[in-house]
């Protein structure tokens, strides 16, 4: 049975062929809060670090422990750097929390939190402040 008929599942699609046949792309669902959307404190490389640490969450506790390199490539490879001060900046609002850190030659445990402002005020539309 040739590589390029070879059903594929819902989450995976072709992309162009390598030296072995058809190299497959796998695609991650991730679920996000409509706040986070919704906040505009945060920009989109914010968005994009969230959505990364999301998709790594645990189903059973909530954490996740991803390298900054790991978050880097899967935000479409912003650098190291910027995926360090966009941590620091989602944690400063409340967004992630840094429950352990690792140390040299460790990841980082993090926790997907929804702030308390948001907590407290289910009702509002839309989050009104300056942009940071």
């Amino acid at each position: 049975m040739p590589t390029e008929n070879r059903l594929l599942n819902a989450h995976s699609r072709r992309v162009a062929p390598g030296r072995c046949g058809w190299k497959t792309r796998h695609t991650t669902l991730v679920i996000l809060p409509m706040e986070a959307l919704l906040d505009h404190r945060l920009s989109p490389a914010d968005l994009r670090i969230l959505a990364a640490l999301s998709s790594w969450r645990s189903s059973k506790d909530g954490f996740c422990h991803p390298s900054r390199a790991n978050i880097s490539k899967r935000c479409g490879g912003i650098e190291d750097r910027s995926v360090t001060r966009g941590i620091r900046r989602l944690e400063n609002l409340g967004w992630v929390k840094l429950v352990k850190g690792g140390g040299r030659g460790l990841t980082n445990i993090y926790r997907i939190d929804t702030p308390q402002e948001l907590i407290s005020n289910p009702d509002a539309d839309v989050i009104v402040s300056e942009k940071p």
